[in-house]
């Protein structure tokens, strides 16, 4: 069964997160280190940009952080030292439970005594500590604005539904004219099944996240939804494919495409005839890097002309169609 969410819109391209050490006893666990983005009070600390192509498909997701790779490793190794496991002092016992039963047999009490020694709590072990923070995977990346990132993978994701994980693999976020978006968790990674006349930024989904190091999030996951679109010049004569989202329109190269082609009898082509009911007219160029569609009249035909299809590839490999309508001007 799917899951329903209703969510406001949000800005922010982003997963955030806060993060704040807390104080427990020191023990050591196989456990995975305690969500702490739970704590209110604290600063966000990590962000994730969330990039979704117009085919659907999400790229695996990392969170960013600003913190330096010394920070990171000192709040991993807190996270460690402050593990799920841990209980209170009060709570711990190292006296013996002693327990006493008589019986009788032949005339004669006999007293049996139990005693049971519990388990001492095993300290944490710095050396254990150690390895794992030494060991932890994270990249500094470059970002756009010249300022350097921690970029820390994401192995595993789960939504969060009425504040609580749920095991539920997609979940729908319905849209204010009865549509809705489909969120499909696959692996590391999210797809997304946009409505039909969907582009834009999502409304933000909540996640609970583990990074491949085995610290855990809880953020709000937003991405946004791209569609192929052709801008047309007031002339017709140079038009451009573009992508857009929303209201607004984004660039190839921040769409991660790699070139772009018109499609010809089964076959890619950068020089197409643009025909009229069938019959020549004129010519179309593409620039294959920039999308940039160059309009050339053979004769005095002016009008719609007939639909080209134009395609579109990824970074990914992935291909993205498009249907172009040029228009030759008196």
């Amino acid at each position: 069964m799917e899951n329903k969410s209703e969510t406001s819109a949000n800005n922010k391209q982003v997963l955030t997160t806060s993060q704040a050490p807390t104080q427990s006893l020191k023990r050591e666990s196989e456990s995975a280190p305690k969500d702490l983005s739970t704590n209110k009070n604290a600063k966000s600390l990590f962000v994730a940009t969330a990039f979704t192509t117009a085919t659907g498909e999400g790229e695996p997701l990392s969170l960013r952080t600003k913190m330096s790779l010394a920070d990171y490793r000192s709040m991993f190794r807190k996270q460690l030292e402050n593990a799920q496991s841990a209980v209170p002092n009060n709570e711990l016992s190292t006296e013996p439970d002693v327990q006493q039963t008589t019986t009788e047999s032949a005339g004669k009490k006999i007293q049996t005594i139990s005693i049971t020694q519990p388990q001492t709590p095993a300290l944490v072990n710095p050396a254990a500590v150690k390895a794992k923070v030494d060991q932890v995977v994270a990249k500094e990346v470059d970002g756009q604005d010249g300022e350097k990132f921690l970029q820390i993978p994401i192995k595993e994701i789960h939504f969060v539904i009425n504040g609580k994980q749920s095991n539920a693999s997609k979940l729908k976020q319905f849209l204010a004219n009865g549509e809705s978006n489909l969120f499909k968790i696959m692996g590391n990674a999210i797809n997304v099944v946009p409505a039909k006349q969907f582009s834009g930024k999502v409304a933000p989904v909540k996640l609970s996240v583990t990074t491949v190091n085995g610290d855990r999030h809880t953020v709000d996951y937003v991405t946004t939804i791209l569609k192929p679109a052709i801008n047309h010049s007031a002339d017709h004569q140079k038009d451009q494919v573009v992508f857009r989202a929303g209201n607004t329109d984004v660039s190839l190269k921040k769409a991660n495409v790699q070139q772009v082609f018109f499609a010809k009898d089964g076959s890619n082509t950068t020089i197409i005839n643009v025909t009229a009911n069938g019959q020549t007219v004129g010519e179309a160029q593409i620039d294959p890097a920039t999308g940039e569609i160059n309009l050339v009249q053979l004769s005095g035909y002016t009008g719609q002309l007939d639909e080209i299809t134009v395609l579109i590839y990824l970074n990914d490999n992935q291909v993205v169609k498009c249907s172009y309508q040029p228009v030759f001007k008196d």
